[in-house]
């Protein structure tokens, strides 16, 4: 049952996969739909003069779980299963920097060093996959030797038709801003659209949307300025951050327990920008903050400067914050920057975001600036929201908003709810379908079984089956029926 409470701050969620969870929650799988499509674009969005690489390029059914690193069983993008490059678009201005095959991305080998397909004044590469296929999820990956990392960033992914044996219109594409996370990949959801099922296709179960497994801070000041971080923290949502703790000037350590980006809580160091400064990534994460040259301090020359901490486990982020140095130098380095906050994408990588704050000015010298967040779940214009409910075991499917089902549910127009049913469905059923604080919005789609009613489910998340009279009543109208019938006859 959903109760109201106010939720301000937006942000959108798509949680791919399904993972275990604390208290036995689960992630709601949401597969992206297939579009149909034979020719795959990678297209630089940043400077001409920049050079575009990538190691490898994998194409995949919207509804597959890619397997570990590199999936040669279910990626279509391989010479092996007849991909083949098609076109690329470069001027070639400074040769020490054009090297790597154009089958590089194709051919299910991590290419790295000058293996790498790498081009200057990089306009896009093309490739071919022989066929018709349904894709609904494209990974890009970065060169896996830790190098020029920061050549695969801000690019769009289009998926194009065939047009008699070559492309045809795009049926398809995402763009991505950053950079693509350091020796990993980026997955690009070229299908307008997804399908959100609760526990899974044709299975009954409990899910949660709204949880975070990766925090990033990026900078989006100019590319080449610093960024500095003394120390990360991220809080649970109704967990309190406390006060700082801190002296300004001394070298304090934070140590927080509820803090869940903290090595002692089980974080780690995802990827991190690598250029200039000083400072190693693990600073960020050790619960102390961090002066002079122990400072994580980077330039990102081209892009942003970014770190992203994974933590232990997916979880419903409140708070973070962000801290300065602790010795009152540089302090201008930590300004105009954004936190991410983005879910597992099944294979233990981020995946989509979850939430997003900027915060334009500079933090507080020597503390810290805090970004709080409250959770959301977005049901796309595009999207089906499937629900499965069983009449026989008076079990259904349960989508909940956050883990205490008190975030707020944004139903964009055109969404889709289906509601399937399940066993046999007997007269006044009630089936608890959806837990949320506060709604906006409604389903412009509603298919269910018949005579389902769905007045309450926005109100208190519930949907039922019409209260059948008793036997004695309708034994009683029979009666009743009979009589009237006899008196017109005899009238």
């Amino acid at each position: 049952m959903s109760t109201f409470n106010t939720v301000r701050r937006i942000f959108v969620a798509s949680l791919i996969g399904a993972s275990a969870l604390a208290a036995g929650e689960a992630q709601a799988v949401i597969i992206p739909n297939n579009v149909s499509g034979r020719f795959i674009k990678l297209e630089n969005n940043g400077p001409a003069t920049r050079i575009l690489h990538t190691s490898e390029i994998e194409a995949f059914n919207g509804g597959v779980a890619p397997i570990g690193g590199l999936d040669g069983v279910n990626d279509f993008a391989l010479i092996s299963k007849g991909a083949s490059f098609e076109a690329e678009s470069f001027t070639d201005t400074f040769s020490g920097a054009t090297h790597g095959s154009v089958n590089a991305p194709i051919d299910g080998v991590p290419s790295d060093g000058a293996g790498t397909y790498s081009r200057t004044n990089a306009g896009f590469y093309m490739l071919d996959l022989g066929q018709t296929r349904d894709i609904g999820r494209i990974r890009v990956w970065q060169r896996p030797d830790g190098c020029c990392q920061d050549r695969l960033q801000n690019v769009t992914v289009s998926l194009l038709a065939d047009n008699a044996g070559v492309p045809g219109a795009v049926v398809g594409s995402q763009s991505f801003a950053g950079q693509v996370p350091s020796q990993s990949f980026q997955d690009f959801f070229v299908a307008q659209g997804s399908l959100i099922a609760p526990g899974g296709v044709g299975v009954i179960g409990t899910d949660t949307v709204g949880l975070a497994k990766f925090v990033q801070v990026i900078n989006n000041g100019n590319v080449d300025r610093l960024l500095a971080i003394g120390e990360l923290e991220a809080f649970a949502s109704g967990v309190p951050a406390g006060p700082n703790g801190n002296t300004p000037g001394n070298f304090t350590s934070l140590n927080n327990p509820n803090d869940l980006a903290r090595s002692a809580a089980g974080a780690t160091i995802f990827s991190a920008s690598t250029s200039g400064g000083h400072g190693v990534p693990g600073s960020v994460i050790d619960g102390l903050e961090q002066q002079g040259a122990d400072v994580w301090t980077k330039q990102n020359p081209g892009g942003g400067a970014q770190i992203t901490v994974g933590l232990a486990s997916s979880t419903e982020i409140g708070t973070v914050r962000v801290h300065q140095r602790n010795d009152g130098c540089c302090q201008e380095r930590l300004s105009d920057f954004t936190v991410n906050l983005f879910a597992d994408n099944g294979s233990g990588a981020p995946g989509a975001l979850v939430g997003s704050q900027s915060f334009p000015g500079q933090a507080t010298t020597d503390s810290f600036a805090q970004l709080n967040f409250a959770t959301q779940f977005t049901i796309g214009a595009n999207d089906v929201l499937q629900i499965e409910i069983n009449g026989t075991t008076g079990l259904a499917d349960l989508l909940s908003v956050g883990t205490s089902g008190l975030g707020q549910l944004v139903i964009l127009p055109g969404a889709t709810l289906q509601i399937i049913g399940l066993g046999t469905l007997a007269g006044g059923q009630t089936f608890d379908i959806l837990n949320f604080g506060s709604v906006v919005g409604s389903f412009t789609n509603i298919i269910a079984p018949q005579g389902l009613i769905t007045t309450n489910l926005l109100t208190n998340g519930t949907v039922s089956t019409a209260l059948l009279p008793e036997p004695g009543t309708i034994g009683l109208a029979l009666l009743g029926a009979l009589a009237l019938a006899r008196r017109r006859r005899v009238a």
